[in-house]
């Protein structure tokens, strides 16, 4: 029984330090996806283009476990099958000792002369039944060795091709991260560079803004000047402006005096021509001893458009 559990046991200690392998690598690479681009998507499969390595890690924990879950229901079945046949091979070692009881028994009866006989008969039977123990034990390692090989041959097989294409990918990853190391030293040397000629423009343009400095402030007293001047100038055409624009209200202001005033004066002539229009209406009219003939009323009229002439 000892001797059957040896290779499970050695097994699962193999698994786990494959799994602590393989958690260490998985690890070690999802702090450098952390830091740096996924530059190994060539080797995903499939149905890992969007899995993180943190993702990987799981699905690689997942089968571990299942490989070891299923290495512990085979020694569970291991156990039974051995159970079963040690309640046989204790079953057959009670029957025959039974029989030897009987057989013993049976001599006592028949009596003494037959001894050299029967304990001959007795060394054969005992021969017999250590065969048949030789044998029940033969088909019961035969039998778990059928079971062993039936059952998780096909996943051993299964865990090392894994074992061995996870072992091949983290060479993989390991030699792009050596050439990945080596182009970030090339690139932190160019950085370097780039540093350096960055320090030699910016001293460059230091001096260059303080020449344009030291040059800005002369031409900008010059520039005050001629400013100060234009806006002198600007000024006096301002203030004749205003004069011109103060002109022009008072000729507005006397303007719109004449138009009420000749509004008036037309209102007034309105007033009169429809007086003048009403009685001029009749042939001949008398007041206060004068004739006064409709065809007085012209001046009024002319007068009139005249005045509305103007208004307009």
């Amino acid at each position: 029984h000892l001797r059957g559990m040896a290779p499970v046991i050695n097994t699962r200690r193999s698994l786990e330090e494959i799994n602590e392998r393989v958690e260490a690598a998985l690890g070690h690479y999802e702090q450098m996806e952390k830091e740096e681009p996924d530059r190994f998507a060539e080797l995903r499969r499939d149905d890992q283009e969007e899995a993180t390595y943190g993702d990987l890690a799981e699905a690689g924990r997942a089968r571990i476990d299942m490989v070891l879950i299923a290495m512990a229901d085979i020694s569970t079945e291991r156990e039974v099958l051995l159970a079963e046949l040690r309640a046989k091979l204790e079953t057959e070692r009670y029957n025959a000792e039974l029989s030897l009881k009987d057989d013993r028994r049976a001599e006592m009866q028949d009596g003494g002369d037959e001894d050299s006989t029967d304990e001959a008969a007795l060394i054969e039977r005992l021969d017999a039944l250590e065969a048949l123990q030789r044998r029940i034990s033969a088909s019961g390692e035969a039998l778990l060795k059928q079971l062993r090989e039936s059952e998780s041959l096909e996943q051993l097989d299964a865990l090392k091709l894994e074992i061995k294409e996870k072992d091949s990918r983290i060479a993989q990853l390991e030699d792009e991260a050596i050439e990945a190391a080596a182009q970030l030293e090339d690139a932190a040397a160019q950085i370097s560079v780039k540093n350096s000629e960055l320090d030699e423009l910016r001293a460059k343009l230091k001096a260059a803004s303080e020449k344009a400095q030291a040059a800005g402030t002369k031409g900008k007293e010059v520039a005050d000047a001629k400013l100060k001047s234009q806006m002198e100038a600007q000024a006096v055409e301002l203030e004749s402006t205003k004069q011109e624009l103060r002109a022009m209200q008072e000729m507005l202001s006397r303007s719109n005096a004449e138009r009420d005033a000749l509004a008036q004066k037309l209102s007034a002539s309105e007033h009169t021509m429809k007086r003048v229009q009403d009685e001029g209406s009749c042939t001949v009219c008398f007041t206060g001893g004068f004739v006064h003939q409709p065809d007085e009323s012209a001046p009024y009229a002319e007068h009139t458009r005249s005045l509305t002439s103007l208004v307009v």
